[in-house]
C-alpha cells in the first residue's frame, strides 16, 4: 500500500502547483478561515483540489472500506472525480518496499491526510515550507508515510519530490535533493526549528534548547516541514506545544523514524493521536522530535523541558 501513498502524493502536489501557477497569471485566489481569529487556520482551493485528488485515488484503488481521515472535511464527489483518472502507479519506490511487506488487514490500517501542510504559508508565499502528508497508521501506530514537496525551490522551477519511509524497512526520495534553507553554522550549533509563535509555552522551550545545549532557532512553518528538517538533519530537534491532529504527524513521524529519529510528546512518551479516542489530549501535548545523528539526545532534550515549571503547568493544565 506504501507504493500507491507516493504517487497520490505526487497527485496531490501537482493540484497545489496548479493553483499556484494559475495565482501567478493573475486568477483570483479566495482564501477562507475557519477561525477568522486564527491565520493558521486558512483553507483555499489549493487544500480542497489537493484532498480530492488524493482521496478519490486512493478510494479508487483501495474501495471505500479503506479508512481516510483528512483536516479538511471530506465533501462528496471524491468517488467520482476518480472516475476517468489513471490508476496510481505502484512501482515508484519498489526497490525498497516489497508487496508482501503491505499486506495488512483493512480494518487495522487508517491513512491520514494532510492535502496542504502549511496553508497560511502558502497564502503567505513562504511556498518552500508546503508540504503533502499522506501517513499510515497500523494499529494506531504511525508505521509508513510519504511527504509530498510541492515547491522544492520555493517556486515553480523544479518538479516535486517525495520523502517516503516505512518503519523498519527502509526510505527514500523520489525526484530532486532538497536544497538547506537555512544551511548549517557551525558555531551555532544546534539547530532548533519552531514556528514564529510568541506563546509563553514556545518561548520557554526555546530559553531551554538554548540555555542547555547551545545554539540558534530557525523558521519553519508546518509541522510536517519541523519534523522532516530534523529527519533529514537540517535541525538537531524540533518542538511544537500542540498540533491540529493526526494529519500532522503520522507520515512525518514515520519518515523521521525510518531515518532513524525519534519523536515523542513533551512528556517524553509515544504519540498516541492515531488511537481513537486519544485525539485531543495528545495533540495538546505536542511533539519533540529529533534526528538520527542530532547533537541533542533526545531523552536529554525532554528531561530538561519537564524541569521547567511553565511546560509542566502546560502539560498538565
Amino acid at each position: 500500500m506504501q507504493q500507491i501513498n507516493e504517487d497520490a502524493c505526487v497527485r496531490g502536489c501537482h493540484e497545489i502547483r496548479d493553483v499556484q501557477e494559475e495565482r501567478d497569471q493573475g486568477s483570483s485566489f479566495h482564501v477562507e478561515f475557519k477561525d477568522s481569529s486564527d491565520p493558521r487556520s486558512a483553507l483555499t482551493e489549493a487544500d480542497s483540489r489537493a484532498q480530492k485528488a488524493i482521496v478519490a485515488a486512493l478510494k479508487q484503488d483501495w474501495g471505500p472500506e479503506l479508512r481516510i481521515i483528512g483536516e479538511e472535511d471530506p465533501k462528496d464527489g471524491f468517488l467520482s472525480v476518480a472516475t476517468n483518472k489513471t490508476a496510481l502507479r505502484i512501482n515508484l519506490c519498489s526497490s525498497i518496499f516489497k508487496e508482501d511487506c503491505d499486506m495488512q488487514t483493512l480494518s487495522d490500517i487508517i491513512v491520514f491526510v494532510d492535502p496542504l501542510d502549511g496553508t497560511r504559508e502558502f497564502v503567505e508565499g513562504r511556498l518552500q515550507n508546503c508540504q503533502v502528508l499522506i501517513g499510515i497508521s497500523v494499529g494506531g501506530i504511525a508505521s509508513a508515510g510519504a511527504i509530498g514537496i510541492p515547491f522544492p525551490t520555493g517556486n515553480l522551477d523544479e518538479s516535486p519530490t517525495v520523502v517516503y519511509g516505512k518503519v523498519g524497512l527502509g526510505h527514500g526520495i523520489i525526484g530532486s535533493p532538497l536544497p538547506n534553507a537555512h544551511g548549517r553554522i557551525p558555531l551555532s550549533q544546534p539547530l532548533l526549528a519552531t514556528g514564529d509563535t510568541i506563546l509563553p509555552i514556545m518561548a520557554e522551550a526555546r530559553r531551554i534548547v538554548q540555555e542547555h545545549f547551545g545554539g540558534i532557532n530557525c523558521l519553519y512553518g508546518g509541522a510536517g516541514n519541523k519534523i522532516l528538517a530534523a529527519a533529514l538533519g537540517l535541525v538537531d530537534c524540533t518542538i511544537q506545544h500542540k498540533f491540529g491532529g493526526p494529519w500532522d504527524t503520522c507520515a512525518p513521524a514515520a519518515v523521521l523514524k525510518s531515518m532513524g529519529g525519534e519523536i515523542t510528546d513533551l512528556l517524553g512518551e509515544d504519540l498516541s493521536v492515531y488511537q481513537e479516542g486519544e485525539q485531543e489530549q495528545s495533540t495538546r501535548r505536542g511533539f519533540v522530535a529529533t534526528g538520527r545523528n542530532s547533537l541533542i539526545p533526545h531523552k536529554v532534550l525532554v528531561a530538561a523541558l519537564q524541569e521547567s515549571k511553565r511546560i509542566t503547568t502546560y502539560i498538565n493544565g
